[in-house]
């Protein structure tokens, strides 16, 4: 079975406290100050307080790809994934 990745140009999910997963496209990847590594996001659907269109920055351990997500019968659960940084 492949890891899931985040890479620029994929789905992933906003991972919230209140509003819970967001669906969105990441635009940018990029190496943050030290050692994080930070995701640029657009959200791609209405989802509580978050309008289709607009930008979520955030690290990638927020912003996770969709094939990441495993869905129970009462849990949610975001499996281990890796991250290409744009060059």
């Amino acid at each position: 079975m492949r890891k899931p990745t985040l890479k620029t140009g994929g789905n992933a999910y906003y991972d919230t406290v209140f509003s819970g997963l967001v669906p969105v496209r990441v635009t940018s990847v990029r190496r943050g100050d030290f050692g994080t590594v930070n995701a640029t996001a657009v959200v791609t659907a209405d989802h509580g307080a978050y309008r289709k269109g607009m930008e979520v920055k955030s690290t990638t351990r927020q912003i996770v790809p969709r094939s990441a997500i495993v869905r129970r019968k009462l849990s949610t659960r975001v499996r281990t994934y890796q991250v290409v940084v744009d060059a």
